[in-house]
């Protein structure tokens, strides 16, 4: 039971730096027996990505919420913060009523936070097609299609090109010898 003020327990310094994304999940309850009474009670749920210098938060309930309940919230983090390596979680339950206070319960379990990889250089973004221009962006991949030369694999076509991201071959060699008694064929193995 928290009386005359809030208290928080805050996580230490975690990294999300190098992450594209990153979700949080936790379950948390919350009881507030005399809804209402006070504007001063509240469970709020808050991320800091300078190391706790200042707080966005996640999620707040109210004076006028009781989520006496275990209850499993998710949030994406990247949508509220810039993530970085100086991360920071933290929640509090409060009660701000004076005297003997009103009957303020909060409790949290099984946090989590899963980053998705971002990519730092173009080559974190490599796909091995040679007909994509690998990019990286803000920690985001982008793939797209270009015309550049190529190699389908086959000896006897030349000046292969890519075309809507693959490699297309080009024409075969003229394997004649004018002699009518052979069948002329290109080896794709050795051309």
């Amino acid at each position: 039971d928290v009386d005359g003020g809030v208290v928080y327990l805050e996580s230490p310094v975690f990294s999300l730096s190098g992450n594209a994304a990153a979700q949080v999940t936790f379950v948390r309850w919350f009881f507030n027996r005399d809804i209402g009474e006070d504007v001063n009670d509240f469970f709020v749920a808050q991320v800091s990505n300078n190391g706790g210098s200042s707080w966005v938060t996640l999620e707040n309930l109210g004076t006028n919420i009781n989520a006496n309940t275990w209850t499993t919230r998710s949030f994406d983090l990247e949508t509220f913060v810039s993530l970085t390596g100086n991360m920071k979680l933290r929640f509090g339950a409060s009660d701000g009523a004076g005297g003997n206070g009103n009957l303020i319960e909060g409790a949290m379990d099984d946090v989590v936070v899963l980053g998705t990889a971002g990519c730092t250089t173009n080559g974190d973004c490599n796909d091995n097609n040679p007909c994509t221009n690998d990019v990286c962006s803000s920690g985001s991949c982008s793939n797209t299609n270009n015309t550049n030369s190529c190699s389908d694999g086959n000896a006897c076509t030349t000046n292969d090109a890519c075309s809507g991201g693959v490699c297309v071959g080009g024409p075969a060699p003229n394997c004649n010898d004018s002699n009518p008694c052979t069948t002329d064929t290109c080896s794709p193995a050795s051309g």
